[in-house]
């Protein structure tokens, strides 16, 4: 009897790493989800004021798909870089500079989205392995823990355990508390 506890010790062992786990991820996702929504709301202003000052020094098609093209072979220019570029487009070299930097923003801003929806995407799926392994838990207890003189484990929704002492308790008629081997002494809520 104590071999098949000691088997059943060791199988929740995995099955708890794996709640701590889920547990730390809910966490930086709670975390990053105030974090983008401030995000958002910034980046909203921030192209209000991009459009209002595109309308005063917009930049034709050719020249935004050359920037881009220059934007694709390298994200960041020196100044020998940017004057050339300037000097081609027929920008000045801070109208360059400033669109290199708002280019950088929108893909920076474009990749934490992505991983915001990986992260997304991932909680949703730990949740639903918690919860599968909460029931194999639950299942798993309620074969432990059963009637002396009875073959037949109660059902997991009609046991409760005390956290303090461990104590597990049945909610039918008799309650037949059966402890733990760690903690013998019952808690005060026992």
């Amino acid at each position: 009897m104590i071999n098949n506890f000691k088997e059943e010790v060791d199988h929740l062992i995995p099955l708890v790493s794996i709640l701590v786990v889920i547990v730390e991820v809910e966490i930086i996702f709670q975390i990053s989800k105030g974090f983008f929504k401030e995000e958002k709301r910034k980046t909203k202003k921030k192209k209000a004021a991009m459009e209002a000052l595109l309308a005063r020094n917009s930049v034709s098609k050719e020249q935004s798909r050359l920037l881009e093209e220059s934007f694709r072979q390298n994200h960041t220019l020196n100044p020998k870089q940017k004057e050339a570029l300037a000097t081609q487009l027929k920008l000045r070299a801070r109208q360059v500079e400033v669109w290199f930097q708002n280019r950088r923003a929108r893909s920076k801003l474009k990749q934490t989205e992505m991983e915001c929806e990986y992260l997304k995407r991932w909680f949703d799926s730990l949740t639903v392995q918690n919860r599968r392994l909460q029931r194999e838990v639950e299942e798993l207890r309620a074969m432990k823990v059963g009637p002396p003189h009875s073959s037949h484990p109660l059902p997991a929704s009609t046991l409760t355990m005390c956290p303090r002492c461990e104590c597990v308790t049945s909610t039918s008629d008799k309650p037949r508390p059966t402890r733990t081997l760690q903690s013998p002494q019952p808690s005060a809520a026992c």
